[in-house]
C-alpha cells in the first residue's frame, strides 16, 4: 500500500491532538477541583448559589464539549468557569494572603525599591490625565478577549497549532488557579490600599492608576467610568489576591509562542504587545515584576509539556512498565 494522502494524515493528527487535549482538560480540571474542594473543607467555606450555578455550568460544558458547536469554544468556557469557582473560596484566600513577604522579595531583587514605585515616579504626571496609564489600561483590558481571538484565528489558520494553543492554555490556567488557591498573593494596589506600602508621610508610596485611567477613558466616551469600573472589576474579576503568577503576562507570551509557527515576521509584533502588557501591569500597580516572571515561566513549562506530550507520556508509561519508549510519536518541533 502507498502512503496515506496528506489530508488523511492531517485529519489523523488533528484527531490525536483533540484526544490529547480532552485527556488534559479532564486530568488538570480534576486536580483543580480536588484542591478547591479540599481547601473549601479545611477553611469551612460555604458554597453559595452563584458558585453552585457556575459548577453546574461547568459540568454542562464538560458533557457537551464534543458537540461541534461547543467544541471550538469549550476550552475557553472551561477556563472561565473554573476561574469563577475560586469565588467560593475568596474570603478564605484573603484571610491567608501573602503580602509582606512578597514585597520584601521584590525589594530585595530591585535594590530596596519596587519597580511600580520607580515607574510611577518617573512617568505619572502630578497634574492632569495620565495618557500612559490610559493606554496601559486599554492594553490590560485586552487580556479578556485575547485568548478567544487567537483561538478563533488559529482554528481557521492551522488546526494543529490551535490544539497546541488551547491545550497549553488549559494547562497553564489550571496550574495558575491551583497556585492562587494554595499561595494567594496580593497585588501592589491591594497592599497599598491596606497600609502595607505607606511611606514616611503615612500615605501609600504607589497609586493604583487603573481606576482613574478607566474613568478618563469612559468619560471620553460619555459613560460613567466609576460605575463601569466597579462592575467590570468587582463582578467579573472577583479574586483580588490572584496575583502570582500573572496570567496577564502569561497569555500574551503564549500567543507569541504559537505565533512563531504561523505568522513569520509578525511574531515580533506579538512579542512587542506582550512586552507592552508586562509594562502595563507593573506600571498600573496590578502586578509585581516577580508575578510577570512567574507568568512567563509557567507559560514556557506548559507549552513545552503540551508540544512534547506524547513522548513524555511514552516515557511515563515506560517508567510505569506499561509500554516501551518510542511506541508513540515523537514530539513536534516548537
Amino acid at each position: 500500500m502507498g502512503p496515506a494522502p496528506a489530508g488523511n494524515l492531517d485529519a489523523l493528527r488533528t484527531a490525536r491532538l483533540r484526544a490529547r487535549n480532552d485527556r488534559m482538560v479532564l486530568s488538570t480540571l480534576a486536580v483543580f477541583v480536588t484542591v478547591l474542594a479540599g481547601l473549601t473543607l479545611v477553611d469551612s467555606v460555604g458554597l453559595g448559589d452563584d458558585v453552585l450555578a457556575v459548577a453546574a455550568a461547568l459540568a454542562l460544558v464538560l458533557v457537551l464539549r464534543n458537540r461541534p458547536r461547543v467544541h471550538v469554544w469549550s476550552a475557553f468556557l472551561i477556563v472561565a468557569l473554573a476561574y469563577e469557582l475560586i469565588r467560593g473560596d475568596a474570603t478564605a484566600l484573603v484571610a491567608r494572603v501573602h503580602v509582606q513577604d512578597v514585597i520584601a522579595l521584590e525589594r530585595a531583587i530591585f535594590g530596596g525599591q519596587l519597580p511600580t514605585e520607580v515607574l510611577q515616579t518617573w512617568l505619572h504626571p502630578l497634574h492632569g490625565p495620565d495618557l500612559i496609564a490610559a493606554a496601559a489600561t486599554v492594553v490590560y483590558l485586552l487580556h479578556t478577549v485575547l485568548p478567544v481571538v487567537v483561538g478563533a484565528f488559529l482554528w481557521v489558520r492551522d488546526r494543529t497549532v490551535y490544539y497546541d494553543f488551547v491545550g497549553a492554555l488549559v494547562l497553564l490556567s489550571m496550574a495558575a488557579f491551583v497556585t492562587y488557591l494554595v499561595l494567594p498573593v496580593a497585588p501592589p494596589w491591594w497592599a497599598a490600599a491596606h497600609g502595607f506600602l505607606n511611606g514616611a508621610t503615612g500615605r501609600p508610596e504607589l497609586v493604583y492608576l487603573q481606576p482613574s485611567a478607566f474613568d478618563s477613558l469612559a468619560a471620553s466616551a460619555g459613560l460613567d467610568g466609576r460605575l463601569l469600573f466597579g462592575f467590570t472589576f468587582g463582578g467579573i474579576s472577583p479574586d483580588q489576591v490572584a496575583s502570582f503568577p500573572s496570567l496577564h503576562a502569561a497569555y500574551p507570551f503564549l500567543t507569541f509562542l504559537v505565533a512563531r509557527r504561523v505568522l513569520g515576521r509578525g511574531r515580533w509584533a506579538v512579542l512587542g504587545y506582550a512586552a507592552a502588557v508586562w509594562f502595563a501591569v507593573v506600571y498600573l500597580g496590578d502586578h509585581y515584576v516577580i508575578d510577570v516572571v512567574a507568568g512567563i515561566a509557567y507559560t514556557v513549562v506548559a507549552y513545552w509539556i503540551v508540544v512534547n506530550w506524547e513522548p513524555l507520556m511514552a516515557r511515563l508509561g515506560t517508567w510505569l512498565g506499561r509500554y516501551p519508549v518510542g511506541s508513540l510519536d515523537r514530539g513536534r518541533g516548537t
